[in-house]
């Protein structure tokens, strides 16, 4: 494990506990600055909306 994975973690628990889909991630209110965030930028990404991402 890495420093900070259990709020990925419970954050992702928390949206399948809550049926929620990508849209509803991404449109949901992240904490910042935490790594909680990393889930909604990988919601938008995965809709087609990232606000933030690398020219990798």
């Amino acid at each position: 494990m890495v420093l900070g994975a259990s709020d990925i973690i419970s954050e992702l628990g928390l949206a399948i506990e809550a049926g929620m889909n990508a849209e509803d991630i991404a449109l949901t209110i992240h904490a910042h600055p935490t790594l909680g965030e990393m889930t909604m930028e990988a919601a938008e990404k995965a809709i087609g909306y990232p606000i933030h991402k690398c020219n990798n």
